[in-house]
């Protein structure tokens, strides 16, 4: 049998195990936000000094996305009990939504301290590190997890994924199939750790040409999880890479138009937008690459004020700009690159540095073709300078390989 502590839910962040009583989430944090925060308010204008009512005036302001208000509560939490394990990770977490990585560290670490036993503390700090930059620090406390539990579902998971976002993709999709063998032999499927683990492992069944495979996990997935759910939306895309693979065109643009139908709410909404604007790019649709493309900025720019989706969205504005400059439209693409580098400046992971390099590097293969070699030169000189932050390559090579675009083009430009 999997342990209870194993089957939690595969988000960041995660806690290992149900939090004591006094600081689970209460009755009023399930209900809509301001509700939730009116009558969370209510119950800290009588108990001003409760740990519990404190924190679960936090949790309504964070769902709302006033964390500096959240981090407020949180301290004056703490001041109350400063030894809660979960308090500490609540503080760690609303931190890493304000941007503050280094302060999100220390907090996560202290938690460590004080239960060292407990598996929030390990994935906290392990993903912190991987968005700070610091590929080795990361892997290591996802090392150090499976250590401590070496049958533990969630702990392989998590090295698997941190592994992969580091480009070591085979002991990664390892390291997913060993889950889901340990999930799937105690009876625990259709669960969040199941799903999640399933969405991950369909990039090692695309990556090893294995489309019908995709398919067929895609579906099974899909029918569980509840629908736009993240899990849902990521393994939805490599569902239709993998019919666009198998050259089925409109089974995907179909299923992707029919998912927007259903679609209201705005983060899952602009994944699938993203995936339709590469599919009709694919099938040389340029007004409906433009139509689907600029649905999905918009959505970007309203999010802007939101720190929380910065990641996905540096990724998104990559791709829909690729899709603009691979359909002739230029003035687009660099609308698109330039949103992407303006939303950069609130997530410094090593992910996001490489994806902003190459939003770099489209911006300076656009300057180049248009004669604006300073441009150009200046774009290369911010994709190099972000990519040498990198502890790996793959950000740098890429680089290099954008600048022959540059040495065609622009000769005359000077170049180390």
């Amino acid at each position: 049998m999997v342990p209870a502590a194993a089957l939690i839910l595969l988000a960041f962040p995660l806690y290992a195990a149900a939090p004591p009583e006094t600081e689970r989430p209460s009755a009023a944090e399930a209900e809509r936000p301001d509700q939730a925060l009116a009558r969370a308010l209510e119950a800290e204008s009588l108990r001003p000094d409760s740990a519990e009512t404190l924190s679960a005036t936090a949790a309504a302001l964070t769902s709302l996305g006033r964390h500096d208000e959240s981090l407020e509560r949180l301290r004056r939490a703490l001041a109350v009990d400063p030894r809660s394990y979960w308090l500490r990770i609540r503080l760690g977490e609303t931190l890493r939504l304000l941007g503050r990585f280094e302060e999100a560290r220390r907090a996560f670490a202290e938690a460590k301290a004080i239960d060292p036993a407990q598996a929030a503390a390990y994935l906290s700090i392990g993903y912190s590190s991987l968005r700070a930059g610091e590929k080795s620090r990361g892997v290591a406390e996802f090392q150090e997890f499976v250590r401590r539990d070496p049958s533990n579902p969630v702990a392989l998971h998590h090295l698997g994924a941190a592994l992969s976002r580091t480009g070591n993709d085979p002991q990664a999709c390892a390291l997913f199939k060993r889950a889901l063998e340990i999930l799937e032999s105690s009876g625990s499927i259709r669960g969040a750790d199941w799903a999640h683990t399933r969405s991950w492992y369909a990039m090692c069944q695309f990556r090893e040409k294995r489309f019908h495979d995709v398919i067929r996990n895609s579906s099974e997935v899909m029918s569980a999880e509840p629908a736009y759910s993240e899990f849902w939306i990521k393994i939805f895309e490599w569902r239709t890479l993998a019919l666009a693979r198998l050259e089925q065109h409109e089974r995907a643009e179909k299923e992707v138009r029919t998912a927007l139908k259903g679609c209201r709410l705005p983060e899952p909404r602009i994944g699938l937008e993203v995936i339709l604007c590469g599919l009709l790019q694919a099938r040389g649709d340029r007004a409906g690459t433009l139509k689907a493309c600029e649905h999905a900025l918009a959505i970007i720019e309203g999010q802007l004020p939101d720190k929380s989706h910065c990641a996905e969205n540096i990724r998104f504005a990559l791709k829909i700009g690729a899709a603009l400059e691979k359909i002739g439209a230029p003035r687009e693409a660099e609308r698109a690159y330039r949103i992407g580098v303006g939303v950069s400046s609130c997530s410094t992971g090593s992910f996001s540095k490489r994806t902003t390099a190459s939003l770099h590097g489209g911006l300076m293969r656009l300057a180049a073709r248009r004669g604006d070699c300073a441009g150009a030169e200046e774009q290369r000189t911010k994709a190099i300078e972000i990519s040498a932050t990198l502890d790996h390559e793959p950000g740098l090579e890429a680089v290099r390989q954008e600048t022959q675009t540059l040495r065609r083009t622009c000769p005359e430009t000077e170049r180390p």
